[in-house]
């Protein structure tokens, strides 16, 4: 087996849909097409405001805990941000923001070394 190059963590709530005719499933997945990133380019202060965030809306934040968010973002990243680049920043977000959710898991992306050489080149 070769080598698996981690890509980072993401906190992710889950959307319940219907698809291949079951009903309210979820797709357990770090993308965005599927689920809601409870971090990403929106917690960075000049990437989004409050009154243009559909995530503000779909995870529920109140502008005060919003605007915490983008402190706190601002603070570690000065380039757009998606992924949390490890455990334990990403157990600190989630404690931060989110502690009382269960709705919102961190989930973690992995390569394989023949992907992560492609990405790479």
């Amino acid at each position: 087996m070769g080598k698996n190059y981690l890509g980072g963590y993401y906190l992710i709530k889950t959307i319940p849909f219907d698809y291949w005719g079951e009903e309210n499933k979820e797709i357990r997945s770090c993308s965005c097409c599927f689920n809601i990133h409870a971090f990403d380019h929106w917690c960075i202060s000049w990437m989004s405001t409050k009154d243009n965030c559909l995530e503000k809306i779909d995870l529920d934040l109140t502008d005060e805990v919003f605007d915490e968010i983008q402190k706190w973002t601002d603070k570690r990243f000065k380039l757009p941000a998606n992924v949390l680049p490890d455990l334990k920043t990403a157990l600190e977000f989630k404690e931060l923001f989110f502690k009382s959710r269960n709705d919102i898991q961190i989930y973690s992306i992995y390569f394989s070394e023949t992907d992560a050489d492609l990405l790479i080149s």
